[in-house]
């Protein structure tokens, strides 16, 4: 397929749960359309400090902003204040955020983030209470990550062939219990 160049640069922020496909999803929806990732989960080896691996995947992005090329966030998203920091620099830099909540319900997100990542039900449980679930004020719209990825690639694309801006969409939704 063709680059993905819609009339508008776009953000394309992954968010969710510990677990529920975002990089799965991410990584295959980069390989179609040969957008760049980026991916704060590659900073994990050098620290585990969250707000550094987030200050750093945000810095990554501002260089990338400048090639007005659409991009794909893989993280610094769980938590509201930086989507907010992702926000405004989308504006700064002429582009279109579009946050993309892949639910997935928690056992099978568990089940994956152990399996995934190694990790114990403690880290998840940890990391599951640091999450921050989009607010109605913010441009986003929900897939299943349990879908299939040409299904959850239609929705995206369609929300981002939309010209005008709409208000947040709620799309083959599996709600999750947080908290």
């Amino acid at each position: 397929m063709k680059p993905l160049s819609p009339s508008l640069p776009h953000i394309i922020a992954m968010v969710g749960t510990p677990g529920s496909g975002k990089t799965q999803f991410a990584t295959e929806f980069a390989k179609i359309f040969n957008s760049p990732v980026i991916n704060s989960r590659q900073f994990e080896v050098f620290t585990d400090d969250t707000k550094a691996i987030s200050d750093a995947t945000l810095a990554i992005l501002e260089e990338f902003l400048k090639t007005k090329q659409t991009i794909i966030l893989d993280g610094a998203t769980d938590q509201r204040t930086n989507r907010m920091r992702i926000n405004r620099l989308a504006r700064e830099y002429g582009y279109k955020v579009l946050f993309v909540w892949v639910q997935t319900d928690s056992a099978t997100a568990k089940r994956r983030w152990i399996k995934n990542y190694g990790q114990d039900s403690e880290s998840f449980d940890r990391r599951l209470k640091q999450f921050s679930a989009p607010h109605s004020s913010e441009s986003y719209i929900v897939i299943s990550g349990r879908h299939t990825l040409s299904t959850q690639a239609r929705t995206v694309l369609k929300q981002i062939g939309t010209s005008r801006p709409e208000a947040p969409r709620r799309v083959m939704s599996n709600r999750i219990s947080i908290g």
